[in-house]
């Protein structure tokens, strides 16, 4: 059984078309997943994704004729690491502190100064 990254590897770097040797590699074939990591190879691979295989994937009825398709329409690019976006942390600021000891205050029924001092005492 092949992975998401072997379909994406045969697509875009080796251009191999025998990864379908059976119907157990049809099955794992998924054409959302596919072209939602060759869009995050670069900018302009998303642009190729949004322009012809977004339009295009609806005319195929066969997985396998869809995946021939791709290896022919994408050109063949250098093996790279895909980074996909992460979702930034978000760092705590003075403001955020202060509406937080603001709402603790609240919901506790205490002053500020009460919720502080117990902050340094647990700490």
């Amino acid at each position: 059984m092949n992975t998401i990254f072997d379909y994406v590897g045969a697509i875009l770097h080796t251009k191999d078309r025998s990864i379908f040797t059976s119907v157990d590699n049809e099955q794992g074939f998924q054409p959302f997943m596919v072209n939602r990591w060759i869009s995050m190879y670069s900018q302009e691979m998303a642009t190729v994704v949004n322009v012809t295989t977004n339009k295009y994937a609806a005319l195929f009825h066969d997985k396998r004729e869809l995946f021939n398709f791709y290896v022919s329409i994408y050109p063949k690019l250098r093996n790279k690491r895909i980074a996909y976006i992460k979702k930034a942390k978000a760092t705590p600021t003075k403001e955020t502190d202060d509406e937080i000891l603001r709402m603790t205050a609240s919901a506790m029924e205490i002053s500020q100064r009460e919720v502080a001092m117990m902050q340094q005492m647990k700490s």
